[in-house]
């Protein structure tokens, strides 16, 4: 089950690192709000789909001990 919850904390921590590249590559910084508010939307969805599936996962693995 750690295993679980350090898998999901690397996800994260790697969604982010590609998310904060692409950030700055694109520079989304000058962008217009717009196009920020879409760029954050998408990544919040990306993190919460990972975060359920993950916790989805722990959860089915503490109902089988």
């Amino acid at each position: 089950m750690r295993g679980l919850l350090l898998r999901m904390v690397l996800w994260v921590v790697a969604m982010d690192a590609i998310a904060i590249a692409i950030y700055y590559l694109a520079d989304l910084a000058h962008a217009d709000a717009r196009a920020r508010g879409v760029f954050t939307l998408a990544w919040s969805v990306a993190t919460i789909v990972v975060v359920l599936t993950a916790l989805r996962r722990i959860r089915l693995a503490r109902k089988g001990r």
